[in-house]
């Protein structure tokens, strides 16, 4: 069963082509599903043919606004993007994204058989997603 994850979009740099940078997920907090997702939790991506995952608007698959390089490191999972910025769709999320109105970000992700572990206080703590 795929879950959806909000959470605070840290973005470190957007530039007027359409390129950011940020972090879509930070180990170790829980975040906005009451899940914490451990270190080394991106087991696998799903990837375009080109290497890149797709960023999608709203979840749909009919509105890919771009692409981005992926990749976790200590801190969490880190994202290069690149918006298609002649698509009017991306083009209004990147406003939104420069004025500070899109400060969230969400993501899918399917937990591996084993991949998580449930706390005492109920928390689930996830260690192996796709």
């Amino acid at each position: 069963m795929k879950k959806i994850i909000e959470c605070p979009m840290e973005i470190k740099a957007i530039g007027d082509t359409g390129t950011f940078s940020g972090y879509a997920s930070i180990f170790g907090n829980v975040d906005s599903g009451g899940d914490i997702m451990e270190r080394g939790a991106f087991k696998e991506f799903h990837k375009t043919r080109d290497g890149k995952v797709l960023i999608l608007y709203q979840h749909s698959s009919r509105d890919p606004i771009g692409k981005a390089d992926v990749k976790q490191d200590d801190k969490g999972l880190h994202f290069d993007g690149q918006l298609v910025m002649e698509d009017s769709i991306a083009r209004k999320a990147y406003v939104g994204m420069k004025a500070g109105t899109i400060d969230a970000m969400s993501f899918g992700f399917d937990i591996l058989p084993g991949g998580a572990t449930i706390t005492e206080a109920g928390i689930r703590k996830v260690n192996a997603v796709k």
